[in-house]
């Protein structure tokens, strides 16, 4: 048995929609639609199709050099660091230590302040 390639199947597939929603519109399965695109020698798109516009606008818009975050890139992507972003990256681990440290000298600072009620028990 032959399968006749679709042309209304193959133009819908072509102008972007998915197997799936050809399939669901039509009333028919997954592998009817897939066959009639084959038949007509269409070139398959990849699964999944492409990435939702907010998650494509999240790795297109990068951060400049200069920043932390263009270093973290650097090394999501194993290149070595530019001299900004090493700089960046320096003032970054610095500020988040000063700010560490600022909060265990509170902690310890407001520990030293109140005494403990275990140290009052006879």
């Amino acid at each position: 048995m032959t399968i006749k390639p679709d042309p209304v199947i193959t133009s819908r597939y072509l102008d972007g929609e998915t197997i799936q929603a050809i399939a669901g519109s039509i009333g028919r399965s997954y592998g009817y639609v897939h066959a009639r695109l084959k038949a007509a020698g269409v070139q398959m798109r990849r699964n999944g199709g492409g990435w939702p516009a907010a998650c494509r606008a999240r790795w297109v818009s990068t951060s400049p050099c200069g920043t932390d975050a263009a270093a973290q890139r650097h090394r999501r992507r194993s290149e070595p660091l530019c001299e900004p972003c090493r700089e960046a990256e320096r003032a970054y681990v610095r500020d988040r230590t000063r700010v560490r440290r600022a909060a265990k000298r509170e902690e310890a600072r407001l520990a030293a302040a109140s005494p403990d009620a275990t140290r009052d028990a006879p």
